[in-house]
């Protein structure tokens, strides 16, 4: 009788734990991390004062940019000043608006701010230059604690841009000017683009690239009433493969990167093709043209002439793109 009593309370016992144990994970978050959730929620304006009174650019911001922090929010910024910029980050799970980890030091949260979508640090980058025109920035790093919804201050760190700037213009459209510069040697160079007059959105762009950059123009490429600003690399070594990284302005609010097609995807663009390109913009195309190369040609003795290809811009699904459209041949 005592035993088949003890079996009984073990088998209870296990029932409960198993039970307790399917709640817990029942009430664990749904949503698990890094997930792709295409539908943001509506902005809670009434979460932060920042998003009551800048609602016009937070909203056209949010609606505009893809998730860029934390795997769930926007970050969305707008200038304070010359040299400065503010913010928020909105949750596109609930529509809360979080404010961006202020700087009584700088003003703001720096000159531009820097986040992943896949990482929960966040980096506020104050940018000064000396009277001899040596780049300081001035970087100060966050961890976002999602349980807490607060941002942790870990460390600071000064870096100067002592490289060469190899590559400098600034162009100008529709009341809209980019100061474009390229600096560093060797077959890695930065290119920094610094956009003046856009409505809602003149942070400065900063990526590595690949090569050089040979010339940069600006054209009304859709006649739209914004502009479009281009800027031409070829590689390092005896190809000089060419590149095009192109830039849209959004109705003279904000601008957005252009997709440039690999030649290689068009069979009949890229036969005989081994680099040499050169660009430019011609009316509202952007042309390029290089040498044909038969087969059993050296590098330095293409035989087959010339091809010259056209290119326009078209709206894509999800940024504008530039379509191949007419190929010429010619000696």
């Amino acid at each position: 009788m005592r035993r088949l009593l003890l079996i009984t309370l073990i088998a209870i016992s296990l029932v409960s734990c198993q039970d307790k144990t399917k709640k817990k994970e029942d009430s664990f978050s749904t949503i698990p991390l890094n997930s792709e959730r295409t539908v943001k929620a509506d902005i809670n304006f009434k979460s932060n004062p920042l998003a009551e009174r800048y609602r016009t650019v937070i909203t056209e911001k949010y609606n505009e940019l893809a998730v860029n922090f934390a795997s769930y929010y926007v970050i969305t910024t707008w200038g304070c000043g010359s040299g400065c910029v503010t913010g928020v980050m909105v949750d596109i799970r609930d529509g809360i608006v979080y404010s961006l980890p202020a700087d009584k030091e700088w003003g703001g949260n720096g000159t531009y701010i820097d986040s992943k979508k896949e990482s929960q640090i966040l980096v506020t980058v104050a940018v000064t230059q000396s009277p001899s025109g040596e780049t300081e920035e001035n970087k100060k790093y966050w961890d976002w604690n999602e349980d807490l919804k607060k941002f942790k201050y870990i460390k600071e760190e000064t870096v100067k841009e002592e490289q060469k700037i190899v590559f400098q213009k600034t162009l100008s459209l529709q009341n809209i000017t980019f100061e474009i510069k390229a600096s560093g040697e060797g077959s890695i160079q930065q290119l920094s683009i610094q956009p003046e007059g856009l409505e809602i959105d003149n942070q400065k762009i900063t990526r590595e690239i690949e090569g050089k950059v040979t010339n940069a123009e600006i054209e009304d490429l859709n006649s739209d009433g914004s502009p479009e600003i281009l800027i031409y690399i070829v590689s390092a070594g005896s190809g000089s493969y060419g590149n095009v990284i192109g830039y849209s302005v959004n109705n003279k609010k904000s601008m957005s990167q252009i997709y440039f097609p690999d030649l290689s995807d068009n069979k009949e663009a890229s036969s005989g093709y081994m680099g040499h390109d050169e660009f430019a913009i011609i009316e509202t195309s952007l042309v390029r043209r290089f040498p044909v190369y038969n087969e059993g040609d050296t590098n330095n003795n293409p035989t087959g002439g010339f091809r010259q290809i056209g290119y326009k811009l078209k709206d894509g699904e999800a940024s504008r793109v530039f379509e191949i459209g007419k190929i010429f041949y010619y000696d």
